[in-house]
């Protein structure tokens, strides 16, 4: 049988795991605890009325939480975000090149803010830049487990 994980568009998702900075991993469980994670899998589990399911258990929903978490760029709105594989290689600036937009039928593409040369890196932002610098490095350190300089 085929695992959910071996299908597009999971297939190509990098995960929370592949490569952490082990620094923040030291903080605990790339900050978000065990019993968090058990405890959203159990409220999800009940929401659904998916106890007795055993397709359904911590390992994969674990599994999938930590492509989730790696590979979802929030929405225009409190309660949207988009799944991508590909727009999450764009890594994060202060001083982004682009920036996400939602086009036709929802569709997250990204616009550049400049000319952007040949072969440079596209940048954009994961937290709101009218935030103050610290605040916006805690956000980061918590959220995406990076130190941003």
């Amino acid at each position: 049988p085929c695992s959910t994980f071996d299908i597009p568009p999971f297939r190509h998702m990098s995960s929370l795991m592949d490569a952490p900075d082990p620094a923040l991993v030291k903080k605990g469980d790339l900050c978000f605890p065990f019993e968090n994670r058990w405890a959203q899998f159990d409220m999800i589990r009940q929401m659904l009325a998916l106890e007795n399911n055993p397709w359904f258990d911590f390992e994969w929903y674990d599994r999938l939480w930590t492509l989730m978490i790696a590979n979802v760029i929030g929405g225009t709105t409190a309660v949207s975000a988009s799944i991508m594989s590909l727009g999450t290689f764009i890594n994060h600036s202060c001083e982004p090149n682009c920036h996400p937009c939602v086009g036709v039928g929802h569709a997250v593409t990204f616009k550049a803010q400049r000319d952007i040369k040949k072969g440079e890196q596209l940048l954009s932002f994961y937290t709101d830049l009218e935030r103050p610098v610290e605040e916006r490095r805690g956000a980061l350190e918590e959220q995406y487990l990076f130190t941003c300089k």
